[in-house]
C-alpha cells in the first residue's frame, strides 16, 4: 500500500477533481458529506445519494447518525459489508453548541480495531481550531487485547464539556490534538501526487500508529488519535465537537460577557476511520452523483504563513 494513498480527499474536491485525478492517484478513504455542510454552503442540490431532503434530518446528530456500515457497505443487486473500509466525512460543525454523531452498529464477536481521527482544511483562519473527538460505547465494554474496561462514566466536570446528554449506561473516551493552541506552524498534509487536498494534519502523526487492514498499529499511542480493538457486539458512536468554543463560550455567559465572545459559527473538519482501502468501482456512481458549484468551506481559505507541509505519514 502506497503512503499517499492514505486522505486522498478533501472537502474541496468536486467531480471535476475525481475525473481529473483518475489516472493518477490510489483510491482508498471513501469520501462522504454531511448534508449540511452542502446545503449551508447553497450547493444547487443535495445530492440524492447523501441525504433526504427533510431538512430536520441533514445534521448528523443521535437521532439521525451517519450510519458507517450501512453507508459504507457496496450497494448492488446484494449488499455487500465492508466493516473495515477506511472512510473520510466531511462535516460542519454549525456553533459551538453543534456536534455531529457517527454510528456503528457491531452485531458479532469479531474484533475490529476502532480508529478514528479529524482533519481540519489547511486555512490559515483555522490555524488555531482544534475539534475534539470522542467515542461513545457501553460501559461494560473491554479492550479485547487487555481485557480492561474501555469507557469512562462521566462526571459532573466531564458533561461541563460536552454539548449532549448521555444515554444510560454509555461512556466514552476522548482526544483532542495536545498541541493546540501551541503551535506557531502546523503540519500540512499534502498527498505528493494530488493537487488541491491540503489539510492539517494532527501533530505528531505517524503511520506506524495507524491499524492498517485491521492489523495493531506498532506505536502505543498518539494524543489525536483513537485507536481501540473491540470484540464486544454493541452500538459505538463517534461523536465531534468544537470542545474549546463550547467551553469558552459557556465561561462567558456565566461570567455575563456575551459581549466578549465571538463565536466563529460555521467551522469544516473530517472525521477519518476505517483501516482498509477498499474503493471499488462500485462507489464510481455514488461519486457522480456529487456535483455542485464551488468549494464546500465556510471560510475564506488563506495560505498559511510559511506553511509546513509533509507528503505521507512521517512525523514531524
Amino acid at each position: 500500500m502506497k503512503m499517499f494513498s492514505k486522505f486522498c480527499f478533501s472537502a474541496t474536491l468536486t467531480l471535476f477533481s475525481f475525473l481529473i485525478l483518475l489516472p493518477t492517484i490510489c483510491f482508498a478513504h471513501l469520501p462522504f458529506y454531511e448534508p449540511e455542510r452542502l446545503r449551508a454552503y447553497n450547493w444547487n442540490q443535495i445530492p440524492k445519494s447523501y441525504a433526504t431532503y427533510d431538512k430536520s434530518l441533514e445534521d448528523f446528530s443521535f437521532s439521525n447518525p451517519f450510519d458507517i456500515k450501512r453507508q459504507t457497505a457496496v450497494k448492488g443487486q446484494n449488499v455487500t459489508l465492508r466493516p473495515y473500509a477506511a472512510y473520510v466525512v466531511n462535516i460542519l460543525l454549525n456553533g459551538v453548541n453543534d456536534y455531529d454523531v457517527f454510528k456503528y452498529n457491531k452485531t458479532d464477536n469479531a474484533e475490529m480495531i476502532f480508529t478514528g481521527y479529524l482533519q481540519v482544511p489547511a486555512c490559515k483562519e483555522y490555524e488555531n481550531f482544534y475539534p475534539a473527538l470522542a467515542l461513545l460505547g457501553p460501559l461494560t465494554t473491554k479492550n479485547s487485547k487487555t481485557k480492561e474496561y474501555i469507557f469512562k462514566r462521566p462526571n459532573q466536570k466531564d458533561l461541563s464539556e460536552f454539548p449532549w446528554n448521555f444515554g444510560e449506561g454509555y461512556g466514552y473516551i476522548s482526544v483532542q490534538d495536545s498541541s493546540a493552541g501551541q503551535l506557531k506552524q502546523r503540519d500540512i498534509f499534502r498527498p505528493s501526487n494530488v493537487i488541491g487536498v491540503e489539510d492539517f494534519q494532527p501533530h505528531g502523526l505517524n503511520i506506524s500508529c495507524l491499524p492498517l487492514d485491521n492489523q495493531p498499529p506498532k506505536c502505543s499511542s498518539s494524543s489525536a488519535l483513537i485507536v481501540v480493538p473491540i470484540s464486544d457486539p454493541g452500538v459505538y458512536f463517534w461523536v465531534v465537537w468544537d470542545r474549546d468554543g463550547f467551553v469558552q463560550r459557556k465561561d462567558f455567559i456565566s461570567k455575563g460577557k456575551y459581549g466578549r465572545y465571538q463565536e466563529v459559527k460555521r467551522k469544516d473538519a473530517s472525521l477519518v476511520g476505517g483501516t482498509t482501502d477498499d474503493f471499488t468501482p462500485a462507489d464510481f456512481a455514488r461519486l457522480a452523483d456529487l456535483q455542485g458549484e464551488g468549494s464546500t468551506l465556510h471560510t475564506k481559505c488563506t495560505t498559511p504563513e510559511n506553511p509546513v507541509y509533509i507528503s505521507d505519514y512521517s512525523s514531524s
